[in-house]
């Protein structure tokens, strides 16, 4: 994985780490739909989750790679944009570091938790290399974005069949309107 991956997984396992304590592990983990090739990140019975990770002082915007990143059928789609900043304090973290954390919540299930963890990582790419322990970071932030019909993005069900897929940009700085507060997005809780 090169560096845009690498900070790809590391904001969806802060988000996976939140919905465990939201929802409870089991559900987190069964909603981290990602690693099955999902186009979104997380699917919970109530809504959608897309994840963004980027570099605090990099331009205001995050890439949305298809035409089916922001769109559901049936559930309302919120994204949500992971902010880290390169860092080597005493809280910062590398990847390894990261995944290690995870892996940890799901060895207090059992041995079959941590083992559909480890495959969930492993289909997202992850395999453990020292080079993954290199770049450490802290979260300067977490935004989230209700998407919904004003929310300006392409859809496949709004483009012409011809248009077989298309990435594009999104200026964060223009999205003020549909910003929530994450707990509105992933509530508290202290499950297990």
């Amino acid at each position: 994985m090169g560096p845009p991956e690498i900070r790809g997984l590391i904001g969806e396992l802060i988000v996976l780490e939140r919905l465990v304590d939201s929802v409870g592990a089991i559900a987190a983990l069964h909603a981290w739909v990602a690693p099955d090739d999902h186009p979104q990140d997380f699917a919970l019975n109530t809504s959608i989750i897309e994840v963004k990770t980027r570099v605090s002082g990099a331009r205001p915007r995050v890439q949305i790679s298809s035409l089916e990143q922001l769109e559901s059928a049936h559930l309302p789609i919120n994204l949500v944009v992971v902010e880290l900043v390169p860092s080597s304090g005493s809280s910062s973290f590398s990847l390894n570091d990261i995944v290690d954390r995870v892996l940890s919540r799901f060895d207090e299930i059992g041995a079959e938790a941590r083992e559909a963890t480890e495959a969930a990582l492993a289909a997202r790419g992850y395999l453990r290399l020292d080079a993954y322990s290199v770049e450490h970071y802290t979260v300067a932030g977490i935004r989230a974005f209700a998407v919904g019909e004003e929310f300006p993005r392409l859809i496949r069900s709004t483009i012409n069949h011809a248009v077989c897929e298309a990435s594009y940009a999104l200026d964060l700085t223009a999205l003020a309107s549909f910003e929530r507060l994450l707990i509105e997005v992933i509530p508290e809780g202290t499950k297990n």
